[in-house]
């Protein structure tokens, strides 16, 4: 167990990190579903939570009891599957928000964010909830405001609920569908798979840090290039350099919607992440960063407009190589606005407009486009004053081909 439970636990210290009774444990002992002890350990907690969650789904002790005698239950993988179970502390929900002191709005919004919502005040808290909070009054007390608070824990659930589901897909992929397709049982399956299940989650938790702090170092030598150039600028030690404009580039996989229909829903999500894996690699190669997979399309962020141009244009020659069906993009360039790792504006809205009118193979952009252009690889076709879904007043479109 991390952090303050990873010492031997006592019998009430392991009833309280459970968040159950003392005699609630001896029973789970007495009948031979918790190993007695002096001294428990970590994942005795989840053997008991694990327990009490089976029988609030209407599996009684009894019957689980049975069940392990029989050799069809076991809970020997808990050891090596759920050792580090986050503790539940001696300190309630009203405890904890007296101490913190923070606005009740702000408490609010971070207990639904961490799903405790619900509890009552009498209820004691995870030892991460302590620890979430704390954070929460730091981050205050340096000047954040409430609603930006409450923002990046938000968006830092969001994206940890995101990486877990993609790591469970990931797990059940490569681990636990082989097993069972070759015969083995539920009960052997997790059993025989709980080693290289927690290795795996350890690599995935490692990949994460490494990932995280690289993209770190990035965004933060970037801002302070931009920083140094900015200053220089303004004390006239350097030319102020030339405004570049920003683009935005929606990219789609043509008849996605007839193929989920006419192969099914496995092969439709092994195009989905086909295509991912695709645009990320060309992208990254012009600079552009994936803003956001859509299912059978990509928002991507570049630093100008010619390499968005290049990249879907990369992107539509690469396809069928990659086993895609042809794709069909939109380019738009121009001032955006961004927030929680998202970007915003009217130039959002163009882009992904001009990609819906694209037709198979099709890169359209912008006029704004065309002007940002760099270079003479590329050759632009007006299509012509094109009214697109959404938008109040016709916007002229090029086609954008490789020469």
């Amino acid at each position: 167990m991390t952090g303050d439970a990873a010492i031997p636990l006592n019998l009430e210290a392991l009833a309280t990190a459970a968040g159950t009774s003392v005699p609630e444990v001896k029973r789970l002992i007495a009948v031979g579903l918790i190993n007695d002890s002096e001294n428990f350990e970590a994942a005795d907690v989840s053997r008991v939570r694990l327990v009490n969650a089976l029988e609030a789904v209407g599996i009684s002790t009894e019957l689980l009891v049975t069940a392990s005698r029989q050799g069809a239950v076991s809970f020997d993988f808990v050891d090596l599957l759920m050792p580090d179970a986050i503790p539940l502390t001696t300190e309630t929900q009203a405890e904890l928000a007296h101490r913190s002191d923070l606005p009740a709005g702000l408490q609010k919004a971070v207990k639904a964010i961490l799903g405790t919502l619900s509890a009552s005040d009498e209820e004691h808290i995870r030892s991460d909830d302590a620890r979430v909070m704390e954070i929460v009054k730091r981050s205050q007390e340096m000047g954040a405001s409430d609603e930006q608070v409450a923002r990046i824990v938000r968006v830092t659930a969001d994206m940890a609920h995101r990486l877990v589901d993609a790591q469970r897909d990931f797990v059940d992929e490569v681990i636990l569908g082989p097993e069972l397709r070759e015969g083995s049982s539920e009960q052997d399956a997790v059993h025989r798979t709980a080693s290289l299940r927690r290795e795996y989650r350890d690599l995935g938790i490692t990949l994460f840090e490494i990932l995280y702090r690289r993209s770190v170092e990035v965004a933060v030598f970037q801002n302070v290039v931009e920083m140094i150039q900015m200053g220089l600028a303004r004390e006239g030690l350097s030319p102020p350099a030339t405004d570049v404009l920003p683009a935005i580039a929606f990219v789609d996989v043509s008849g996605f919607t007839r193929t989920t229909e006419e192969r099914g829903d496995v092969v439709a999500a092994e195009l989905a992440s086909t295509f991912a894996g695709f645009v990320q690699e060309l992208a990254a190669v012009h600079d552009g960063v994936v803003v956001k997979l859509l299912g059978d399309g990509a928002m991507v962020r570049f630093p100008d407009a010619t390499r968005a141009v290049r990249t879907m244009l990369a992107l539509r020659r690469h396809a069928t190589n990659r086993g895609l069906p042809t794709v069909h993009s939109g380019v738009d360039a121009g001032p955006v606005v961004h927030r929680d790792g998202d970007v915003f504006g009217t130039v959002v809205n163009l882009a992904a407009r001009a990609s819906a009118h694209a037709g198979p193979d099709e890169v359209l952009v912008t006029e704004a486009v065309v002007k940002e252009w760099k270079g003479s690889d590329v050759s632009f076709q007006e299509v012509g004053e094109v009214q697109l879904r959404g938008l109040m007043r016709p916007v002229r479109l090029f086609q954008a081909m490789s020469e």
